[in-house]
């Protein structure tokens, strides 16, 4: 299944599932993860690797287009960038928040997924899918800048996998100040720069305050803190109740935000601290991008103007070399090296070389065409790739990459699965309508089976069932 353009890692995670055969998302999930209780909406996921398997797409361009951590990268040192690049692609228990200082910033996540309800009508009539937009999940985005509308939030649940509700929905219009810190925080999303140091930041800064006069200098500047902190206050004040932007602009006099901004040394701040800044102080990113250029900064921090032109605010679509990855296959250069050059992953190299009748050099475990047409066989049946791992012995990766290169194979084998459920699931209601003579018993003696059919079998389940008790008779032990 393809991911949809700017499709949360978590939008995609519940359209596979919901689309794979499965009785349950949960089945789905332990059959994909070997586990049902991750943080599967967490906007950092440990489980990147396996949605890149899944997708076909390489992690690195998941993490850029799919989370939300170019939103955060702008204002990190690049060793934090680095590693936090590193942990995302391999995955695992990484605790990234707190590496990445969010937790020391104590601005807590809302606990929701936003979402507007005209992009889920567009969606629906143009994909035949609703989903999560990895731009409304943004740091400080409060307003869809497409539409205009405020956004719509739905509660996180650990338990139950959600998409965007398309009933009971709203068409709010936004809050001038919402629509621009919303513009903002998605402009550098989209912005394909270098990282900008803590000290550059400070010198914009100080030098925009100067012009504002909310600063002096003699022979070092000083920030006119207190004017400052009610200047930003009073201007961002109609989105005040918003519930991160209320914690940073908080009414304490001894709160540390902005000195914090402008004074120590190597600070790695929130983004939306960073954005409510740059919005006071500026009308767009693009403003603070070209005011940025007017001052000569140390070449080892200063941004990359070339690349800030106007127009270039713009999505970089990572498509993958094709003909580049053929070109260097046929000139013989090796899997490994193909891969880096082209920034794919090693199987995508392999799939490619395969689909276009390539050799290429092999490591030791060779499947040759004997093998692998055995392993096709088994596959065209239906049989797991666990199962046909052990019984040819080759490991699950070495199948499953047969597979990916037989896109037909992969049809085939959900409908196998979905036929195989079916019978299944009709087999247990056969079984509990030849004990039990009410729909409630049959449901209850097989709820997992009940649940499918209903889901996917409607028409034959109440063709089967016994005719419901009439709806006076229910409480009357009838």
């Amino acid at each position: 299944m393809l991911i949809l353009p700017g499709e949360t890692i978590y939008s995609y995670l519940i359209r596979h599932c919901l689309s794979d055969g499965y009785p349950t998302i949960s089945s789905s999930l332990a059959n994909y993860f070997d586990c049902t209780s991750k943080q599967w909406s967490a906007q950092f996921p440990s489980f990147i690797p396996r949605i890149s398997e899944l997708s076909g797409v390489p992690s690195i361009q998941l993490i850029n287009n799919h989370t939300v951590f170019p939103a955060y990268r702008h204002f990190m040192p690049l060793n934090l960038i680095k590693q936090t690049e590193r942990l995302l692609t391999f995955g695992g228990d990484m605790n990234l928040e707190s590496k990445m200082s969010l937790t020391a910033n104590r601005i807590k996540r809302e606990g929701v997924l936003k979402f507007c309800p005209l992009c889920v009508q567009q969606d629906e009539m143009k994909f035949g899918w609703i989903y999560w937009h990895v731009e409304h999940q943004l740091p400080g985005v409060l307003a869809c800048t497409h539409h205009g509308c405020s956004l719509m939030s739905v509660l996180t649940n650990r338990k139950k996998l959600l998409l965007p509700p398309t009933i009971n929905t709203t068409f709010i219009d936004a809050e001038f100040k919402a629509l621009k810190i919303s513009q903002l925080s998605e402009d550098l999303f989209k912005l394909k720069i270098p990282a900008w140091s803590f000290e550059t930041l400070k010198d914009i800064y100080k030098r925009r305050l100067l012009e504002r006069e909310l600063a002096t200098q003699n022979h070092t500047v000083r920030i006119r803190l207190k004017r400052w902190r009610t200047d930003l206050r009073a201007y961002w004040k109609p989105i005040g109740n918003a519930a991160q932007v209320k914690t940073i602009l908080a009414q304490s006099n001894s709160w540390q935000f902005p000195a914090n901004a402008i004074y120590g040394r190597d600070k790695v701040l929130h983004s939306l601290k960073h954005l409510l800044i740059i919005g006071h102080l500026f009308d767009t990113l693009e403003d603070f991008l070209s005011f940025s250029q007017s001052f000569d900064f140390d070449d080892t921090c200063k941004p990359n103007t070339e690349a800030m032109r106007k127009g270039q605010l713009q999505v970089e679509v990572e498509e993958k070399p094709d003909a580049q990855i053929i070109e260097l296959l046929e000139k013989g250069s090796s899997i490994r090296s193909i891969a880096a050059e082209c920034k794919v992953s090693h199987g995508y190299v392999k799939k490619l070389a395969q689909v276009n009748q390539i050799d290429f050099d092999r490591r030791t475990q060779f499947i040759d065409d004997l093998v692998r047409r055995t392993i096709w066989r088994k596959l065209f049946t239906g049989e797991s790739t666990e199962s046909i791992a052990q019984k040819v012995g080759v490991s699950k990766g070495a199948v499953e990459q047969v597979l990916s290169c037989n896109p037909e194979l992969v049809l085939l084998r959900k409908k196998i699965r979905y036929f195989k459920a079916r019978q299944t699931h009709r087999q247990n209601i056969m079984e509990s309508i030849q004990k039990y003579n009410t729909r409630k018993d049959i449901r209850s003696e097989s709820s997992a089976s009940y649940a499918w059919l209903y889901k996917n079998d409607h028409e034959w389940l109440y063709d089967s069932l016994p005719e419901a008790v009439p709806r006076k008779k229910r409480f009357l032990g009838s």
